[in-house]
């Protein structure tokens, strides 16, 4: 062991609204295919089992064919980014319309396009954090 101790935040009782965990869907999908440009820019292509020398790798594919457990992974990770932001005390609220910055549903690829505003408000230091809709 080389001594590293691992000390998440506490967000055990909170619990993220539908909406948020719809968007966490979103960012979990925008993730992988973050990923897989990365990798595919990089040399990469798909394969039938990792092959780091040949540079191939099974999970270049899209996100709604990847197995459960792979889209899980992903799923998680923005599901605890989105506590940690709410349990800091940001707030994150949706946008008055569906468009922002030139990006549409179409040019994208997700059904209803949503702006979250992130704005700090007083962070949660102790006791119970929550999500207020």
């Amino acid at each position: 062991s080389n001594g590293y101790i691992p000390a998440p935040l506490d967000l055990d009782s909170m619990v993220l609204s539908q909406e948020l965990n719809n968007f966490a869907n979103v960012l979990a999908e925008n993730a992988h295919n973050v990923w897989a440009a990365k990798r595919i820019s990089e040399g990469w292509s798909y394969g039938l089992s990792k092959d780091a020398d040949n540079k191939r790798n099974p999970l270049l594919i899209p996100f709604n064919r990847l197995c459960e457990s792979d889209k899980q992974s992903n799923l998680v990770t923005a599901i605890e980014g989105l506590r940690t932001i709410v349990g800091l005390g940001y707030l994150i609220t949706p946008p008055e319309t569906d468009t922002v910055s030139g990006l549409s549903r179409a040019n994208i690829g997700i059904g209803k396009l949503r702006t979250f505003r992130v704005e700090r408000r007083g962070a949660v230091t102790s006791g119970t954090a929550y999500y207020e809709v």
